[in-house]
């Protein structure tokens, strides 16, 4: 089982996080959850071996299997007002895809927070999922947010629908696509620096516990996370969404080209022009004067 103490070792000296470690939980969104009514201090973390009801975004089921992958839900505590809850998932976004750069993987996000390979045979194949919750102060301020990341770390193959468009840290790194930490840069679609670039006890390249060479532990994993995480959650607080944003829009997958947005009215297709500061993807269709915005669906790259 993933060890609060294999964490601890990878995250930040003087770091605020409080990991609570479980075998099995039917979600670590819902312990989390419940931690947080119950008045649970912010940077607190639940971490699953397993989980036997996950879910991604729009409750679609999440395949959690006991060793497979990181499953973990942070509770976060920001003074912000609710409407800015949605900084979150792209901020969340962005700490997965820099502590993955930062271990040496090839890494992009694709709206709204997506993380997916970036380069090599398994291109635009998902990693990670992230979805967050909240709950609302009687001032109008944000009492909580948390936030489910589920990353695929040991996975030596995807079955069914998922075949072709999924992908683990294991199929990356066995496909070559790991670089040593001081040459890690997001290749492919995008570039710029890392956003809050922390030094960490884990090493870009080494075996992890129950991994190949190449291939981190969930631990490392973790702790690059949430490292990131933290400095995502601060830099709101101090200088807005601003920076995130600049970050988040360095990371991106698919800009300046063609990809059609599918949600409950339909589909809409045009070529992807970034992300304004609300959060909203900005799709130029034909016909447009400028840049639409789009405030929810999901994005799907033209081949």
């Amino acid at each position: 089982m993933i060890s609060c103490q294999a964490i601890a070792a990878e995250l930040r000296l003087g770091h605020p996080w409080t990991i609570r470690s479980f075998d099995e939980v039917g979600s670590t969104m819902t312990e989390i959850s419940r931690a947080a009514e119950e008045g649970a201090p912010p940077f607190t973390v639940a971490v699953a071996e397993s989980q036997t009801a996950g879910t991604g975004r729009h409750d679609r089921p999440w395949a959690s299997a006991a060793g497979d992958g990181l499953w973990m839900t942070a509770l976060l505590r920001p003074s912000l007002p609710a409407d800015r809850a949605p900084w979150f998932t792209l901020g969340a976004a962005v700490a997965v895809a820099d502590g993955l750069l930062s271990l040496g993987f090839p890494v992009g996000i694709k709206w709204p927070n997506d993380v997916l390979v970036a380069d090599g045979p398994l291109f635009r194949r998902k990693l990670c999922g992230i979805r967050a919750e909240m709950a609302v102060a009687e001032d109008g301020s944000l009492a909580w947010v948390s936030i489910g990341i589920g990353l695929n770390v040991h996975q030596a193959a995807f079955e069914g629908e998922l075949a072709s468009v999924a992908a683990s840290l294991r199929m990356v790194a066995a496909a070559g696509g790991v670089e040593g930490a001081g040459d890690c840069a997001a290749s492919g679609e995008h570039s710029g620096a890392a956003f809050g670039n922390v030094a960490t006890a884990g090493r870009c390249g080494a075996a992890g516990a129950g991994g190949a060479a190449g291939e981190p532990s969930r631990a490392q994993c973790a702790g690059a996370i949430l490292n990131r995480l933290e400095r995502v959650n601060r830099s709101f607080a101090e200088e807005g969404f601003g920076p995130v944003r600049s970050r988040w829009l360095d990371l991106a997958l698919g800009l300046n080209r063609e990809a059609t947005v599918r949600d409950i009215e339909g589909e809409q297709t045009g070529i992807v022009r970034g992300m304004d500061e609300e959060g909203h993807l900005l799709l130029e269709r034909p016909g447009d004067d400028a840049p639409f915005p789009i405030v929810a669906g999901d994005l799907v790259f033209a081949v």
